[in-house]
């Protein structure tokens, strides 16, 4: 009896001891494991961030390059402008600036139709501008030449009369539409330059 609780006591610790090696070897290998997969998550977070340091390093360079490019336009623009703006005011001998455009010009156009629609509609412009009675003003037209329909229109009205030059774009010689106030040395109406003058203000 004693041998037999002695075999079974040694079959016992023989069970134990071989089970507690394998947990020992199993919990290296387990927290290998873990780090491997850890340093794994960690190469692939870095390299994502290098992904991202790059994208942004890419966008900010192309935002400076637009801000660049911004910076040259406008300063083109203020050049183109300045340019423009000697064209549309002239310095008279009392450096008084005599501007090319009548001060209502941008508020005010025209058909240019023909030249006795172009009276009537001259004849509306000055009651307007002058508070006259439409129904108490005359007008008369001229040809200026042979071969064109450009003609000096003559408004009476308030006991005074006012000359204008009206230029036909079709049927012109200077292919541009346009109202010139001979009285005020300004443009009533000039479609293509008033066009011109707001593409750079």
């Amino acid at each position: 009896m004693k041998k037999v609780l002695i075999f079974s006591l040694t079959i016992i610790l023989l069970s134990l001891a071989a089970c507690g090696g394998g947990g020992a070897t199993g919990g290296v290998t387990s927290f290998e494991s873990t780090l491997t997969a850890l340093e794994s998550e960690k190469a692939g977070q870095i390299t994502a961030l290098q992904t991202e340091i790059t994208r942004l390093q890419t966008e900010l360079s192309s935002v400076q390059n637009q801000l660049v490019s911004l910076k040259d336009e406008r300063d083109a623009a203020v050049e183109k402008a300045d340019k423009l703006y000697s064209m549309f005011v002239v310095e008279n001998g009392d450096d008084e600036g005599d501007f090319i455009f009548c001060e209502e010009a941008f508020e005010t156009s025209f058909g240019y139709a023909d030249k006795v629609s172009m009276r009537m509609e001259l004849i509306k412009y000055l009651a307007k501008i002058r508070g006259y009675n439409p129904d108490a003003m005359s007008s008369e037209h001229q040809t200026i030449w042979s071969n064109a329909d450009d003609i000096i229109v003559r408004v009476n009205g308030g006991g005074y009369m006012f000359p204008f030059l009206v230029r036909f774009g079709q049927g012109g010689l200077g292919n541009l539409d346009a109202v010139y106030d001979l009285t005020r040395g300004c443009y009533v109406d000039f479609p293509y330059l008033e066009k011109q003058f707001l593409s750079v203000r």
